[in-house]
Parts: structure tokens; sequence; C-alpha cells
């Protein structure tokens, strides 16, 4: 048996190596607690600005900056800790302009343009059939200010004084009718309804909130929260409106809510849907007295948010014009890289290179031309820029790109100089300036044909996976089978058409079979797989002469079944001679390595107790000399060398680094016919533990020497 087997095989040639299959990452599930990432390549930058213009102020009592998805920085001052709850003043407004947009999107309250009568038909007051809803939610209703709101009615506060609508006017006592028209169009306070529309999809238990007149919330202030749970708002609308796979709020809402909708006359801020909408910085903003800040800024996937009793407007400042220009850089990041490529992957000459992947997670197209790649920031001869002169640098929202690192800059743009290793190093991307990081990454040993990827795209820890060029890191694939972890583990042969071939997925995963071929010589010209999948622990049968299976006839006085990977690596089982036991004709079933035995016949189920003939017990013996890919590959502390011997025979197994240098001698002495197993423990003949890296095992028997190399982790 002819039998070689790679820990993972991917056989792609690509041609076109811009792919375009746009994954954007799944929206955070806020009502989880929030996940953190350190790993940002600008984060010493981010906390010494915020050192400078965020800690110096007194009255400040925290801060926190979610990017992406994920908490990039928090920091308390002043006797403040994360656990602290703060009356957030007028965010309060920002999350009554989110319980509206629900109500109105779930139908339970009139469109916003529609008169403001319809939200309070109970009350006949001429005023109100001259305002919408629109007015009460943009600060244009007329109403004047009346700081004795929460405990008046609701026909108190329409009756109030009023100078007509449309005018930009800040005021908590129209405001506070928002809360009114909720409680009047569902029938729940704002509390009542937050609790089952919002709160749970934001992970808010419970939180206090003033009330006055029939429990109705106070709708222009006093919700109270710790600063974890308020930004949460500010990033289900960057998301908008979804938390994990919920959508809880329409686009169409947030669109309206963060647009401008009255003239303040403020100068550098327009006004929304009870949001604030600063002129400078491209952002949105819901702001409370002393400075409790939710600060949302689409294009950067940013929100912050501050707590503090004072300095609101330094506050304000530091963010729009210190804090947010940070994390104005391209939204690409370094997703995935392959630096020991064997067989997993062909680039555009179809040869086996190196790739880095770089991922879009923002929302605009980004050209890459020109930008850096470097394994040493430290030295700028080791640059290598990404060639400039065709659209194929683009890289659109949520797509990939792959950059070969294969040292030959002549085979096109999409290739560069070799930047990796598989012994390990860094890797940075800058922009055209070489000064300007983007992203930076660090890798220790590559394993053959295995990728260093984002868990999750664009901004999850780094990961050993199976590798997925050109696509989302988070993709189920149909991972390509591995021969040996599949393999034909039972064959009936009596030369009719009821015979069939069993493959048996041994693996813990599902794969696909597509590019295999099977059939009984090595031409290998009878059946080439499509895109079959094997479930893991499951089969496929495949029947002579039925649809996508073999035709080739086995014979019944003995035959040899050849199943071969995309890369011609081949598996070898021998038939035996058809035998009948108590009237039924016996199928062979097989082991991983071939060797075989007689059985009842079992297609699509577990393989059944050898069958003992007179002469067959020479079948479970090998017939040919092996040495099998030890397992694990990559390990860490321990893994198995096999091998099989057909003839008695003295037997050496060492271990060798990369150098050829004896590490340890693992086997010494005769070995009788048979299967064997050993297993070493990363240690020394001094019984010291090795370092992690790329080491060989070397068999030797006779004249023969067969090598295969492992990786160590650590």
């Amino acid at each position: 048996m002819r039998y070689s087997c790679s820990k993972l095989n991917i056989y792609l040639l690509v041609s076109v190596v811009i792919l375009y299959t746009p994954v954007l990452s799944q929206s955070t599930d806020l009502s989880l607690e929030w996940t953190t990432n350190n790993n940002i390549p600008f984060l010493t930058e981010l906390e010494n600005t915020i050192e400078d213009e965020v800690a110096v102020l007194s009255t400040v009592k925290g801060i926190i900056v979610i990017y992406k998805g994920q908490v990039v920085l928090e920091n308390y001052y002043n006797g403040s800790s994360v656990d602290d709850v703060y009356n957030i003043w007028s965010v309060t407004k920002s999350f009554i302009s989110t319980l509206v947009g629900q109500a109105v999107d779930m139908g339970m309250m009139d469109d916003p343009d529609s008169s403001a009568s319809n939200f309070f038909p109970d009350y006949d007051i001429y005023y109100v059939e001259s305002i919408k809803l629109h007015h009460l939610l943009g600060m244009s209703s007329g109403y004047q200010e009346d700081w004795g709101f929460l405990s008046n009615s609701t026909e108190e506060i329409l009756s109030g004084e009023a100078n007509g609508p449309g005018a930009f006017f800040y005021n908590n006592n129209a405001c506070h009718l928002n809360a009114h028209a909720l409680y009047y169009g569902t029938g729940q306070t704002p509390h009542e309804f937050a609790s089952t529309y919002l709160f749970p999809f934001l992970g808010i238990e419970d939180p206090p909130w003033s009330d006055g007149y029939l429990d109705i919330n106070n709708g222009s202030y006093g919700l109270q929260l710790n600063l974890r749970d308020m930004v949460k708002l500010g990033q289900l609308y960057i998301q908008d409106g979804f938390s994990g796979n919920e959508q809880v709020l329409s686009t169409e809402w947030i669109e309206r809510a963060t647009s401008p909708q009255v003239d303040t006359n403020w100068g550098n801020y327009g006004y929304g849907y009870l949001w604030w909408l600063p002129q400078i910085g491209l952002s949105y903003q819901a702001s409370g007295a002393g400075g409790q800040l939710i600060s949302v800024f689409p294009d950067y996937d940013l929100v912050v948010g501050t707590h503090s009793d004072g300095d609101s407007q330094a506050l304000q400042a530091a963010i729009r014009y210190q804090i947010a220009p940070l994390f104005d850089r391209p939204s690409i990041a370094i997703n995935e890289i392959l630096a020991s490529n064997n067989g997993c992957c062909y680039d555009d000459h179809g040869e086996n290179d190196h790739y880095i992947e770089l991922y879009n997670s923002g929302s605009d197209t980004v050209d890459v031309a020109g930008f850096f790649l470097t394994n040493d920031a430290s030295d700028h001869d080791s640059y290598a820029q990404i060639q400039i002169g065709s659209d194929s640098t683009n890289i659109a929202p949520g797509e990939f790109l792959l950059i070969w690192s294969d040292g030959s800059p002549s085979q096109g743009i999409l290739h560069l100089d070799a930047l990796l290793s598989n012994t390990g190093g860094e890797l940075g991307l800058y922009t055209q300036d070489t000064t300007t990081v983007i992203d930076i990454m660090a890798y220790s040993v590559q394993a053959p044909d295995m990728a260093y990827a984002r868990e999750e795209d664009g901004i999850g820890d780094w990961v050993y996976m199976n590798p997925t060029p050109g696509l989302s890191n988070a993709t189920v694939m149909d991972m390509p089978c591995d021969l040996g972890v599949v393999y034909v583990s039972e064959a009936h042969a009596s030369g009719d058409s009821e015979d069939y071939i069993e493959l048996y997925n041994s693996g813990g995963s599902d794969c696909s079979l597509e590019g295999f071929r099977l059939d009984n010589s090595e031409d290998l010209e009878d059946l080439t797989f499509g895109a079959v999948i094997v479930p893991a622990g499951g089969y496929w049968v495949g029947y002579e002469n039925q649809d996508s299976s073999f035709t080739s006839a086995l014979s019944d006085s003995g035959d040899i079944i050849v199943f071969a990977d995309p890369g011609n690596n081949i598996l070898i089982v021998t038939l035996e001679e058809l035998q009948e036991s108590d009237g039924i004709e016996l199928s062979q079933s097989f082991d991983a390595n071939g060797f075989g035995c007689y059985t009842e016949p079992t297609p699509g189920t577990a393989n059944g107790d050898c069958i003992t003939l007179r002469n067959d017990e020479n079948l479970l013996l090998p017939k040919r000399l092996a040495l099998h890919q030890n397992y694990p590959n990559p390990f860490n502390p321990t893994t198995n060398i096999s091998y099989d011997l057909f003839e008695g025979a003295s037997v050496d197994v060492h271990i060798l680094d990369i150098s050829g240098r004896m590490v340890k001698k693992l086997v010494s002495g005769y070995h009788k016919v048979g299967n064997y197993s050993v297993q070493w423990d990363a240690k020394d003949d001094k019984a010291q533990t090795v370092s992690a890296g790329v080491y060989i095992y070397s068999f030797h028997i006779n004249n023969h020497i067969l090598n295969k190399k492992m990786v160590l982790l650590k």
C-alpha cells in the first residue's frame, strides 16, 4: 500500500485573488458582557491621548472606548469604578427616542408625522392639533419650560404655554410628552416597555428610573446606568438596530433619529430625534448634564462613553478632536496568514506560496495600492510596498484580498517579497507614509498547511485554524477530506451489480470529497467525486453502476481499490478472493491503514467482527512497510508515532532537530512483523524539555531511512 497524508489539503487554484464573497462580521450580542480587545495597533497612542486629555479632568468618573464592538480601553477615575451607577441625565432622552422608535416599528404608535392629537385622543386641546410627534421628538413643539412637569398630568402638560411649532427650543417639559405618548400608545410605562423590548437585548436589568404622574417615567432625565450599560445604546445604533441576530430597532428609525430634523441655530450642533448631531466629526451624540456622553462615530465603528460631574465641553472636545481622529485610518486588518504552504493552496502561477490575507471591515472600498507590509517595523529597508497600477488592490466592504508573500514581485501586483517564516515573526501593515500603522501582529512557529487567523474577521483573537483564503474565518466551510482520516472501510466484490465500496470519515468534522478519485486501477479513470459531503463519523457507500458511483467491476477472485486525494496521494487496499460463511457472501472490512479481514456485509454502518476462515489470519498482518504521520500534529506536549512492518527487522527511530542533530533515540531493537506505535514527550536524551519548533522523526530499517516532519508548539 502506498499511503501519503498531510494534515490538511485544500487544493485551490486562486486565479482571481480578490474574492467577492462579502461576509460582514456578526453584530455584537449586547445582552452579554462586553468582550475586550487589547491588540489594536495604536493602543499606546490611544492610552497616551486619554491620559493627557481625559485623566487630567478633576470631575471625570470614567471613560470607555468601544471599537468594532469590543472594549479597547476602559478607565475609571476619582473614586469611581466599573459597577458605579449614575444618573445619566439627558442621555435618557435618546433612550426615550429609541423606545418610541420601537413602538412605531411595531405599529403600536403612529408615524411621527401624524398629528399629536392621534397620540392624545382623550384631550380636546386646540394647540395639540397644530403639532406633530415629530415636533416633540425634535425639540420644536413650541412648548415652554415647566420644571414641575414630572408630577403634572398629561392634560396639564399639553395645556401649557406654547409659542407655535417649528423653532428649536431645548425643553425638558415638552420632551417628557414623548414618554406620555409612549404610555398611551402601548399601555406601558417607559420602564415597563423597555423591560420587554429593549433592556433585555442590552443586558440591562431593572435600572432605577424616576417617575411621576401615572408612574410614567421621566422622559427627559432620571434613568440610572453604569457606563458599560449606557454605551450599549450607541453600539445598537452602529449595528443597525441589531443585538446579535435580533433586530430590535429598524434601520429606518435610526436613520431618521440621527438625521437633522430641525435647525438649532446652535453653531456646530444639529438635532435629530433626541440625539445631538455635531457638525464636526461625522457623529451623533447622546448628552447629559455634567458630561454623561455617548459619542457615536459610525464611519469609524467607534463608540465612546463617559460619566462625569462636570467639564462636559472639555470631554466632548477631547473625544471629537483628539480620540476619534486616532481611529480615522483605513478599516483594513491583517486577517489570516499561511507561512508554511506544503500543498494547501495555489497562487495564480500554480505555486504553493505563503499568503497574507487582508480584510475590509469598514463601509467604504479601500485601495491598498502603495501600502507597506513589513516583518521588521524598525527597519525601513524591510518594507515591501503593494504595487500600484491595477484596481485589483481595491477591497470592498466585507471582502478579502490575498497577497502572495513569495519573493517574486515580478509575478504580479499582488506578489511581494518573502515576509513570512514558518519559525515565527511579526507582520505590520502601514499606509503610504510608512508611519501610520494600520495593523500589526506577531506569530510563533507555523505548522504545515495550518493557517494563523483571527477567530472573528478583522477583530478576533489569533488562533490556528484550517486555511480559509479569501473567505470569512467564521465560515463553516466544506473542508476537504484528509486521506487516511477518510478511508476505504468496507467493500463487497462478487462480480455483480450488488458490489459496493464504503468510505468512512473517522474525523470530528464533516468534509468534502470533491476532487478525490476512486478506481480498481492506479489509472484512476473511473470515479472523480463532486461536492460530496461525508459527515463526521459517517459513511459514503457507492454501488457499482449507480449514479455518481464507480463503474469498474470488482473481481470476485481478488482485486484492489485505489483511493486518491486531489494531490495524487493514494491509499490502496487489497481485496482477497470472495468467501462465504454459512451461505452468506462476505464483505471485506479495513482500518485506516488498509489492514482488512472478512466480515458480514454492513454497508453504511459500523463494520462487524472479523470472521476467521481457514487461512485468512495473515490478512490482519501488514503487507507493506509504512511510517505514518505523527498524531496529533502540531502537538504539545506529547505525540504518537506509528509504523508498520511486514517482516521482522531491527528498527531505530530517532528524533532530530531541523538541522539534523540528534535529539533523542526513541526506539532501538528487533521487531516482529506487526503494527507499532511509540510516544514522544518532547524531551531529549537528557530528559530535558526541548524548545518549540520543527522536528524530524527518522525511521531506520535495514538499508531504508524514512523521515517525516512534526511541529512542537508551546
